[in-house]
């Protein structure tokens, strides 16, 4: 799984150019093809959501782009998160995937993975 998207921007003269790179943890994107898999893509990502907000790992950007809904554009990013949820997240969120249940999720498995 490919978890960065980069974007290429520049000047047209050929001064700056810059490649930035986000890492996304997930896309709803990635699961558009299948029906049941996107609706358990939704009820994960906003489970998460629900858990990061929770325990103080989303940002302000984060919660904004949250609070517009979670539909085939969303995703979960770098940019949305603080720090420590970054760490987490980069640390253990493929881990959490291969043992999360689609129907009723459970963040919970990040519990003793929390900085103090």
């Amino acid at each position: 799984m490919d978890t960065s998207e980069g974007e290429n921007t520049g000047l047209e003269d050929g001064g700056l150019f810059v490649n930035t790179h986000v890492k996304v943890y997930d896309k709803m994107r990635w699961h558009v093809g299948d029906n049941q898999g996107f609706h358990a893509a939704a009820r994960r990502m906003n489970t998460l959501m629900k858990w990061l907000k929770s325990h103080n790992l989303v940002n302000d950007y984060g919660l904004e782009i949250w609070a517009a809904g979670i539909d085939e554009d969303f995703g979960i990013d770098e940019m949305m998160l603080t720090e420590p949820g970054n760490r987490l997240l980069a640390l253990y969120y493929v881990a959490w995937l291969d043992v999360v249940d689609p129907v009723k999720p459970d963040p919970s498995y990040f519990e003793p993975y929390l900085e103090n």
